[in-house]
């Protein structure tokens, strides 16, 4: 199952995925904190400008957008 995952590589079967992965999540939720992002997204819906805010590549917040609207915000 891919929930937790927040990026869009496909890592190579085995801990080296699994760690990887946590590792992205764990970076996204450091750098994009939930509630402060949620917050962005309804009041800009720019995921740009999101990007911009965070610091991070528009990829990256993409990603952080899906992972959320898949598991929180619904």
């Amino acid at each position: 199952e891919k929930k937790n995952r927040i990026d869009t590589y496909d890592y190579a079967q085995g801990i080296d995925s699994i760690d990887e992965t946590e590792a992205n999540f764990f970076a996204a939720t450091m750098l994009m904190p939930r509630k402060k992002f949620a917050e962005l997204w309804k009041l800009t819906g720019d995921i740009v400008a999101i990007a911009e805010y965070f610091g991070v590549s528009t990829e990256a917040a993409e990603n952080r957008l899906l992972w959320l609207k898949n598991n929180i915000l619904k």
